[in-house]
């Protein structure tokens, strides 16, 4: 399988880098600010209990509903498509037995992030903030999604530790 050109890979790499950066920044300081100081569903590897987000979804302001919805949820949108697509391309370049399944990883990231991502723009949307199964759905999304990334970089590191490229 042919592999990327390296300078249109390198800037891919860090387009997604970038957004990423400013993805963080409103996950980690503007939608606490907004949220009682409480870091979002996705921003928990583990998932969020049902306690913690009925916590979280009384919390949370306006504003910060607002904000989620109209910034960070688009955001989100356009870093997970551009992490997926660096996802393939490295391991379309680094090639070998493990392609395939560094594909499929980062293929069922995108997906479980993207459902995540619109459960709890639903839960936005909704005035109540959410009942156990929604938050129990939502939360087992989250482990999903940074369960595959877990196996797309380990898969990636190991294409990239057998590839002749490396050395």
């Amino acid at each position: 399988m042919p592999s990327v050109p390296k300078p249109l890979l390198w800037a891919w790499a860090v387009t997604t880098a970038a957004l990423y950066g400013v993805l963080a920044y409103g996950s980690y300081v503007t939608m606490p600010s907004l949220a009682g100081g409480m870091l979002g569903f996705d921003m928990r590897p583990l998932g969020m209990n049902a306690s913690d987000g009925a916590t979280y979804m009384a919390a949370m302001t306006d504003a910060g509903r607002l904000y989620y919805l109209t910034w960070l949820k688009p955001l989100d949108t356009a870093f997970i498509a551009a992490l997926v697509v660096l996802g393939v391309a490295l391991s379309r370049t680094f090639d070998g037995r493990l392609l395939w399944m560094s594909v499929v990883a980062a293929l069922v990231y995108g997906v479980m992030d993207l459902a995540e991502n619109q459960m709890v723009a639903s839960l936005m949307k909704e005035a109540q903030g959410g009942s156990d199964p929604e938050f129990a759905l939502i939360a087992w999304a989250t482990r999903s999604k940074f369960a595959a990334i877990a196996v797309m970089a380990l898969t990636l590191l190991a294409q990239w530790r057998r590839s002749p490229r490396h050395g």
